[in-house]
């Protein structure tokens, strides 16, 4: 039970992590657009609405929630990495406990 929902944990994580990279992704190509445009008016989505907004402002909070997401990610590897070692060890400790039954031994308490 505990081995399935780590494994569900784990799904949850890489997930997760999936989306942050696709949303940096985009804050990349946002960025490179930005930084090739002479305006320095562009439109920022607000909900289903467009503002104008100054294009400086719109990088900085670019930038800002750039390195937001990227501290999210690296949180989110690390609890990958911790979360499969976890995975690894009781999948071990499982195999071995099913080997000593299939052998006819017995398990201690």
């Amino acid at each position: 039970m505990q081995f399935q929902e780590m494994q569900n944990q784990l799904q949850s994580i890489a997930y997760q992590g999936q989306q942050m990279r696709q949303q940096l992704l985009e804050i990349d190509h946002a960025l490179e657009v930005l930084d090739k445009s002479a305006d320095n008016r562009v439109y920022e989505r607000a909900g289903p609405l467009f503002i104008e907004s100054d294009a400086g402002e719109t990088k900085n909070k670019l930038v800002d929630d750039k390195e937001l997401k990227e501290a999210r990610l690296k949180s989110l590897e690390k609890q990958e990495s911790k979360l499969r070692e976890k995975l690894s060890e009781l999948g071990k400790d499982i195999q071995g406990q099913m080997g000593g039954v299939q052998s006819g031994g017995v398990v201690a308490e």
